[in-house]
């Protein structure tokens, strides 16, 4: 071989090698699993058990709640999809998870709309025997 086709060679194992790096695996964690940790209504337990999974990426899909806005610090707006998982929305809570979303992207999506999202898993929170994820999606679909 010659030196220019090995050149080639290793700076495409590189790319190849480089493209791999820093991709999370998605976890087979299903909405499902962590459901059933939340119904003994324990919430010392069940946060314990959420800091197990927290970061995991998960492949979900569900149906929008709400698109929510939301002000921060300094008055910064902030929007937001709710999401329905289990299919229940009568309630008083009827999403199940939360993530940003971009102010540009987030009139794309309506309440009733059936979407699917790649997101880590961030936080949770306990609301009167329920339970909020707080995510971070990379795709919404």
């Amino acid at each position: 071989m010659t030196k220019r086709m090995l050149t080639a060679i290793a700076a495409a194992a590189i790319a190849a090698g480089i493209s791999g790096c820093g991709e999370d695996k998605i976890s087979n964690l299903t909405f499902s699993d962590i459901a059933a940790k939340a119904k003994s209504g324990d919430e010392s337990a069940f946060v314990s058990y959420f800091k197990t999974i927290s970061g995991q990426k998960v492949k979900w899909q569900g149906t929008v709640v709400e698109v929510a806005k939301e002000f921060e610090d300094d008055y910064v707006e902030v929007n937001y999809l709710l999401i329905d998982l289990d299919g229940d929305t009568s309630g008083q809570y009827p999403a199940e998870v939360k993530f940003r979303i971009a102010k540009s992207k987030s009139s794309g999506f309506k309440p009733d709309q059936k979407v699917s999202f790649v997101a880590a898993l961030r936080e949770t929170q306990w609301r009167d025997g329920n339970f909020l994820i707080m995510a971070e999606a990379d795709r919404v679909e």
